[in-house]
């Protein structure tokens, strides 16, 4: 039976993870904790256990119940909300990025049709002011 050291250190592995695959770098995830990066790096790789308070934090950053890192099972439902919740938010980023990419291509549109309009303007109705 796995110490239960060796619990907290599988399961904070396996929240980074998380938090990796979900878009977090490891200094995002340093900077959330005011770490350097090479703490987190201990962590994942089970060098180093997180202080209670950061295990608390680390918590709820994953929104995982603290008691998931002494026991042996998290609830398939909270394990899925992480994932589908991060899956959700690359596609709304997708989105948006698909929409500035388009609402870009409408500006430079919209800027040729002006130039092409000022061209056609004769240079009296231009000199007005």
């Amino acid at each position: 039976m796995e110490s239960l050291d060796e619990i907290i250190k599988s399961r904070v592995t396996d929240a980074i993870k998380v938090l990796s695959d979900n878009g977090l770098s490891k200094q995002k995830i340093a900077n959330h904790f005011n770490l350097k990066e090479g703490m987190i790096r201990h962590w994942e790789a089970g060098r180093a256990v997180p202080k209670a308070a950061d295990l608390k934090k680390l918590a709820d950053l994953v929104e995982w119940d603290i008691g998931y890192f002494f026991k042996d099972a998290i609830p398939k439902k909270h394990k899925q909300k992480i994932v589908s919740s991060g899956l959700e938010m690359k596609i709304i980023i997708g989105k948006l990025e698909g929409r500035i990419e388009e609402l870009e291509k409408k500006v430079k549109e919209y800027k040729d049709l002006n130039c092409k309009l000022l061209d056609k303007l004769p240079s009296k109705a231009l000199n007005k002011n």
